[in-house]
C-alpha cells in the first residue's frame, strides 16, 4: 500500500510558458500498483471506511466498474483481506477481467 501515491514528479517543458520562475510538473500516476490515478482515491476509501467501522471483515466491497477503479478495488480489496464484488459489463474486455480476477 505504500507504493499508492508515491509516484515521481516530472518536470514538463510546455511550449509557449518562459515565465520567469514558473515551473511545472506532473506526477507519474501510472506508476501506481494499479496503473492508474484511480488507487489513490480507492485506498481512501477504503482505509477511511476500515477506521470508522463501516468496512467489516463481515461485508463485502461492491462495486459496479471494469475500468481502473474496478482493478483497484480489487487488488486494494483483496490486498487488505476484505471480500470484494465487481460488477463487470458483458463487453468488458478480457484484459480488465484477468486484472481485476489477478
Amino acid at each position: 500500500m505504500s507504493l499508492i501515491g508515491n509516484t515521481p514528479l516530472v518536470p514538463i517543458v510546455l511550449p509557449g510558458l518562459d515565465k520567469p520562475g514558473v515551473e511545472v510538473y506532473a506526477k507519474v500516476e501510472y506508476f501506481n500498483p494499479g496503473g492508474s490515478i484511480k488507487d489513490r482515491p480507492v485506498l481512501w476509501m477504503l482505509l477511511s471506511a476500515i477506521l470508522d467501522g463501516r468496512l467489516t471483515r463481515e461485508r463485502t466491497v461492491l462495486d459496479s466498474s471494469s475500468g481502473n477503479a474496478g482493478i483497484a478495488y480489487a487488488m486494494i480489496g483483496g490486498a487488505l483481506g476484505y471480500k470484494v464484488k465487481l460488477v463487470v459489463p458483458e463487453n468488458a474486455s478480457e484484459e480488465r477481467k484477468k486484472r481485476i480476477l489477478a
